[in-house]
């Protein structure tokens, strides 16, 4: 059992911290959620840092999930840091909830892109897809 768990956590390694330079992204949802997980013995909520990067042919990527201590600024910065370090290119739009940290981070880190609020959570990906298609329409008409 050993072996196939440090299978899968190299593997999942190699994941988080694959080059993203090949990834035409053009939108990034990002969102904070929680996860019940089983720890010592208890069901715990951790929290959980959400990245989805829409590309320009409409596909959907999960580029970034980490669990963290919470939702702050130094959270979510650290982890669009380590996405621009890994090759991301500053989105056309980030969008986001109304969380400061959030809002403040995506405004450092991604300097180029326009950062919208809205009420999208990262669990609806039927909202993921609609919004994209709206904005892909509106960019294309607006080109």
């Amino acid at each position: 059992m050993s072996r196939v768990i440090a299978t899968l956590k190299a593997g999942l390694e190699a994941w988080r911290t694959h080059s993203l330079t090949a990834l035409d992204v053009i939108y990034v949802y990002l969102d904070g959620f929680a996860l019940r997980v089983r720890s010592g013995g208890k069901v715990v909520s951790v929290p959980v840092l959400g990245v989805i990067g829409v590309l320009s042919d409409g596909r959907e990527r999960l580029l970034a999930p980490q669990l963290c201590g919470g939702e702050s600024f130094a959270a979510w910065k650290g982890r669009l840091d380590d996405l621009v370090a890994r090759g991301l290119r500053a989105p056309v739009l980030c969008v986001v909830d109304g969380n400061a940290g959030l809002r403040r981070a995506a405004a450092v880190v991604l300097l180029f892109s326009l950062v919208a609020s809205g009420q999208i959570k990262l669990r609806k990906i039927d909202g993921w897809r609609k919004i994209a298609a709206v904005l892909s329409q509106h960019t294309v008409t607006a080109a």
